[in-house]
């Protein structure tokens, strides 16, 4: 008998973080391990301006250069994560995020979520100062997804933060454990039974 169960999904990492999905260290300027920024050719590195919403110790703010500058541009930062062997139509996936100065979080091209407070200037400090949640329950494929943070900047610097990055997705095709012990438990009786028989003769 089979068994589906929830498991998370792998891949996931915050802003900023390393292999354990904590903090980079050091100053402006560390390299990102996860995120790319689409359509560029610099990959994005740790840059924190003192009126950012501090980084802790789950993630770091990230921009395209150490001093913080994508002047007056749109920039894509995204991370690709993997759900080959999974069922997609079964995954969730939920965040909070912070931007300068407005933007929005996309799955797969499709849906959107987590658009970033703005008054409609795309220049409100509320957007850098707090964290604002996202989340997904569709839209997800098989193979690899393209997780996405549009973020436009009005006026150097500008930059992106990602926190509380969390998914799950359902499994299936899994001996269940119970039923799999229960079916060698028999199968040892029935030999047991057997060879007692033989025995016997």
């Amino acid at each position: 008998m089979q068994t589906t169960f929830g498991v998370t999904i792998p891949g996931l990492f915050n802003t900023g973080t390393n292999a354990s999905n904590l903090a980079l260290v050091g100053g402006d300027g560390s390299p990102e391990l996860h995120y790319t920024i689409v359509g560029v050719g610099a990959a994005p590195v740790t840059y924190l301006h003192p009126n950012y919403i501090a980084d802790d110790a789950n993630s770091r703010w990230l921009s395209e250069t150490a001093t913080g500058s994508f002047n007056v541009a749109t920039r894509t930062f995204r991370l690709v994560f993997d759900l080959t062997g999974f069922n997609p139509s079964t995954a969730t996936l939920s965040g909070d995020w912070a931007g300068d100065n407005c933007g929005f979080v996309q799955l797969n091209g499709g849906p959107t979520s987590g658009t970033l407070p703005n008054s409609g200037s795309c220049n409100d400090t509320v957007a850098f100062q707090t964290l604002t949640a996202f989340s997904f329950s569709s839209g997800f494929v098989a193979g690899l997804n393209n997780l996405d943070f549009v973020v436009t900047d009005t006026g150097a610097p500008g930059g992106v933060r990602v926190d509380n990055l969390a998914g799950t997705v359902n499994v299936t095709g899994v001996p269940e454990p119970a039923t799999a012990t229960l079916t060698l438990l028999g199968m040892g009786l029935v030999g047991l039974s057997l060879s007692r028989r033989r025995s016997s003769k």
